[in-house]
C-alpha cells in the first residue's frame, strides 16, 4: 500500500503536464460559458453548451 501512495503524486503530475498544453483552450471555453451565463443568467445555457461540446468531442474521437 505504501508504494501505491508514493506513486500517486507522480501520476497526478504527469496528467497535469499533459493537460497544461490544453489549458488555453479550456480557459477560452470557460470564458465563453461564463459569458453565456452572464448574458441572460440562465444556468442551463452553459450546461447545455458543455454537453454539446462533450457530445461532439466523443463522436469525433470514437468515429474519426
Amino acid at each position: 500500500m505504501d508504494n501505491y501512495n508514493i506513486c500517486l503524486p507522480y501520476i497526478n503530475f504527469d496528467v497535469l503536464i499533459i493537460e497544461i498544453n490544453h489549458f488555453p483552450g479550456y480557459f477560452i471555453f470557460a470564458i465563453v460559458l461564463a459569458a453565456a451565463y452572464h448574458y441572460d443568467g440562465y444556468l442551463m445555457e452553459p450546461i447545455l453548451a458543455h454537453m454539446l461540446n462533450n457530445t461532439i468531442a466523443t463522436i469525433l474521437i470514437n468515429y474519426f
